[in-house]
């Protein structure tokens, strides 16, 4: 899923970056992102399901049943508002996802410390870039007819974010110091 949305993410996000962090400049492309957003909402209600009945210890209350259930009830409501490709450029934060998951697939690959420095760059840094965009009056003028909703959801998915992210370096750390201790003790 996280490949999926990533790639469905490209043109939208680079729209975004490319015009140096303005909203108004994320193309519509309301065929691509209504898919790609259906895509998203098929998949986390997909990796819930799944979640719930082959790894239930991994399904937590932030990271799946609120998580994927909220956005899950989000999407048509953007995709009815035409605020999809916006969804859609904040997608690129799933790249980190995909890190993490491919390290599932293919666990020589992993690399703990890039993962948490992409996770930083694209679900902080770039987050913090999409939520400075989106409270600009100009931007949300132009965007989404004023409203603050996207902001709003934006800091809840940021708090989100940098608790997973801290989530992310206590366990660097809690895996760093078995091996060393591990290797003291060979």
């Amino acid at each position: 899923s996280s490949t999926i949305t990533s790639l469905g993410s490209i043109p939208f996000a680079l729209d975004f970056v490319l015009s140096g962090g303005k909203l108004h400049a994320v193309q519509q492309r309301t065929e691509l992102s209504h898919a790609v957003c259906g895509a998203f909402q098929g998949l986390l209600l997909a990796d819930l399901f799944i979640g719930c009945r082959k790894y239930p210890d991994r399904v937590s209350l932030s990271s799946g049943w609120i998580h994927h259930i909220a956005y899950s009830a989000m999407l048509p409501y953007l995709a009815t508002r035409g605020w999809a490709h916006i969804f859609c450029a904040c997608l690129s934060m799933e790249v980190p996802t995909f890190m993490i998951a491919s390290s599932f697939l293919w666990p020589r690959f992993r690399n703990d410390v890039l993962c948490a420095v992409i996770f930083f760059a694209m679900r902080i840094v770039l987050h913090v870039a999409f939520l400075v965009a989106a409270v600009r009056p100009s931007q949300r003028t132009m965007v989404v007819d004023g409203s603050w909703l996207p902001a709003l959801l934006l800091v809840l998915a940021l708090g989100m974010h940098l608790q997973w992210f801290q989530s992310s370096v206590r366990g660097i750390l809690r895996r760093r110091a078995a091996q060393s201790k591990a290797a003291t003790i060979s």
